[in-house]
């Protein structure tokens, strides 16, 4: 289902069951000016596999929305006003492979934020404003085979060596 470009503005609780939109494996809602989304927008979808929510107004990971989407593998959030990512923000999304942060507003990531994505395979974090990773960040990303950081003011000093080597020990 492709409702890129439409005027949404909001996810509201059950919208997938009352319009009878079950067996959707792939939901792109780019461009929609969609600012909030109920914890139960995506109630019903337990197929869903791709999710593109990419050049809205998110400002925050709406985690608890991802309880319904069990097998969510790919999700989009580029291009969003995020500014930060908390703990535990994807710990719902136990399968999730490929997570595309880009080009948001990000200025920090929680030492946990990952925490219980352990099939991570791509993680893109460019063109955002992080300035530090801490190691614990990204140590629990034992899957991870590409991380994109580019673009970001990053902070070259002794506080990114852990994650430098960490990328290197992991032949990321």
């Amino acid at each position: 289902l492709d409702m890129s470009g439409n005027n949404l503005n909001n996810l509201p609780r059950d919208m997938f069951i009352r319009a009878k939109l079950l067996n959707l494996q792939k939901v792109y809602l780019s461009n929609c000016r969609i600012g909030q989304i109920d914890d139960n927008a995506l109630n019903g979808l337990t197929n869903l596999v791709e999710l593109d929510l990419s050049h809205n107004l998110l400002t925050f990971i709406p985690s608890e929305t991802f309880r319904a989407v069990p097998f969510l593998r790919d999700i989009i959030f580029a291009h969003n006003p995020i500014q930060k990512i908390e703990s535990y923000a994807f710990r719902t999304l136990p399968n999730l492979v490929k997570l595309d942060l880009s080009h948001c507003e990000l200025q920090s990531i929680a030492p946990k934020a990952f925490e219980g994505v352990d099939h991570l395979e791509s993680l893109k974090l460019n063109g955002n404003h992080l300035t530090e990773l801490r190691p614990r960040t990204v140590e629990t990303l034992s899957g991870l085979h590409g991380i994109e950081l580019h673009d970001n003011p990053w902070q070259c000093d002794c506080h990114l060596r852990a994650v430098k080597q960490w990328l290197t020990k992991n032949n990321i």
